[in-house]
């Protein structure tokens, strides 16, 4: 009986993030996926409900004595549609021979289609062995596919300040007056409706005359209106109102067309 020559060879399965972070080669005797954390045999790739696709690597090597004739294929496309996970026709033919064969870099992709379901999927990785001599894959392997929501526009869009028309007031002293008002309403087309601050405020001391207020107003997402403005005046239209008033007084004559002196009336 003829001896056989090495040892039955695996192949490592490591799954690299493109351009993020290379995972280190998790040495097994079989056909195992890793995850971008050292010692972890699951790797989770996210992708966007009806985006882009994203790339990432999947790395085929395999140690020792590989003997000749070792070939293999796996899919290079995962698409999620609804709740199901389809894979694409298997790759071209990757080649391991000899001792210590050069590893084998697949590039695959993952996307999920516009009727995706949210939530994470783990599926198999499906290894096809086209020929092989000393190979074999006794565990199966998995990736995870993590399908999340496309993110919201930007909002940046600012608020509208609702038109505020100009009041008037009447002094209440020679301070002026404190005049109150309702500041506008400013609207966006995100949040809900909410009042403009206004400067001076509502409340405040105003001074006879006209004095102009400014208001603005910022949504949440740091859009600014444009500020309007509007003017407060503080009139004095009340007639002036003698409130002590001297009592009738009679002055007797000195002499005839002769002026009567000055007569004291007191303070009105």
């Amino acid at each position: 009986m003829k001896k056989k020559f090495g040892k039955v060879l695996a192949i490592l399965l490591t799954i690299i993030l493109s351009g993020i972070v290379t995972a280190g080669m998790a040495f097994a005797s079989e056909l195992v996926a890793t995850e971008v954390v050292a010692d972890v045999s699951n790797a989770e790739i996210v992708v966007v409900k009806g985006g882009d696709s994203v790339s990432f690597n999947i790395v085929l090597s395999a140690n020792g004595n590989a003997g000749t004739g070792n070939i293999v294929k796996i899919p290079t496309l995962y698409a999620v549609s609804g709740v199901a996970v389809s894979t694409s026709i298997p790759s071209s033919e990757y080649s391991f021979s000899g001792i210590s064969p050069v590893p084998q870099t697949v590039v695959v992709t993952t996307k999920a289609e516009a009727d995706a379901e949210l939530g994470s999927y783990t599926v198999q990785i499906p290894i096809t062995f086209v020929s092989s001599d000393k190979l074999k894959n006794e565990t199966a392997d998995y990736l995870t596919i993590r399908v999340v929501a496309p993110l919201a526009p930007a909002d940046t869009t600012p608020p509208v300040i609702a038109f505020h028309k100009d009041v008037t007031a009447e002094a209440t002293s020679a301070a002026g007056a404190i005049v109150t008002f309702t500041a506008p309403i400013a609207s966006d087309n995100v949040d809900a409706d909410f009042a403009a601050t206004c400067d001076p405020a509502s409340g405040t001391q105003f001074p006879l005359g006209s004095t102009t207020i400014t208001c603005n107003a910022t949504d949440a997402a740091g859009n600014a209106a444009t500020p309007t403005t509007f003017t407060v005046t503080v009139v004095d239209t009340t007639v002036p109102v003698f409130t002590k008033l001297p009592s009738d007084q009679t002055v007797e004559a000195t002499a005839v067309n002769t002026p009567i002196a000055d007569v004291d009336f007191g303070t009105i």
